[in-house]
Order: C-alpha cells, then sequence, then structure tokens
C-alpha cells in the first residue's frame, strides 16, 4: 500500500493585534515555491514591481480563503485585483505571516516558555536555515 500525500491547508496565526480575528487559510508550498517566495520577499521589501506583482500572485494562488469583509459585512473576495487594491503596509503585514506559515517557522517561544528538548549544536544546517528563514520573513509594521 502506498503513502498518500495529502498536503495540509494551514490557517495563518497573526499576532499583530491589528489584525486580531483575521482568518487566512493557505496550502503548504514546496521546497522550489518556498525558496520563489524568499527570493520575491526581498523585491516587496525594495519596491520592485515585478517581484512584488509574483509574490501576490504566489500569495493568491497558495490562499484557499480568507474571513476579511467590509465594514457592511459584505465579503471581500480573496483574487489578484483585489489583492493588489489593499494597502502595501497591511498586505506587507499580512503576507509576513503567510511566509512564516507555509515556511513552517514558529513564531518565537513567550519570555515564560521553557522551549522543549535540547538545542541542536550551534552553527547546525537546521539552526542555521530556521534562523535564515525567520531573519528574512521579519517584516516590521
Amino acid at each position: 500500500m502506498a503513502f498518500v500525500y495529502d498536503p495540509a491547508v494551514v490557517v495563518v496565526d497573526f499576532s499583530d493585534p491589528s489584525m486580531e480575528g483575521l482568518e487566512l487559510r493557505t496550502r503548504r508550498v514546496s521546497i522550489d515555491e518556498l525558496l520563489t517566495i524568499i527570493r520575491l520577499q526581498g523585491g516587496f521589501l525594495t519596491s520592485d514591481p515585478d517581484d512584488i506583482t509574483a509574490l501576490l500572485a504566489m500569495f493568491c494562488d497558495c490562499s484557499t480563503g480568507w474571513n476579511m469583509a467590509r465594514p457592511d459585512g459584505t465579503p471581500i473576495p480573496l483574487t489578484r485585483e483585489v489583492v493588489a487594491q489593499i494597502d502595501h503596509e497591511f498586505m506587507a503585514r499580512m503576507i509576513a505571516g503567510w511566509m512564516v506559515a507555509v515556511a513552517g517557522v514558529s513564531r518565537p517561544l513567550g519570555s515564560g516558555s521553557t522551549g522543549g528538548g535540547l538545542s541542536p549544536e550551534p552553527g547546525s544546517p537546521g539552526q542555521e536555515m530556521e534562523a535564515s528563514l525567520a531573519e528574512v520573513m521579519t517584516v516590521s509594521p
């Protein structure tokens, strides 16, 4: 019997208080897609129009739904055209949360946390990659 691969849908956890109640559902991404997202995120920060357009397209293609609505309660559709009309600071925070979720990088533990098991040896490839992803995906509000 073969193992059935079924990529999970993830609900993005936004820690930004201004996004409280926002729910974004997205599918996991492949390694190739993750590397593309990381590369394109640099263009988002430097305002490269082609990279921004490509990153927004990937965001929309990977996202399976959200609960955003207008003040009158009318649902806002999750389309490339609509996303392109949302203010850039809000979208930067949304994309940062999305990137953390699809990369599988956990948010930092609270100061009261004792963490988990033992940490890998300093400089191990896994630790370096997680630190690198966390650094690349940090966008200040």
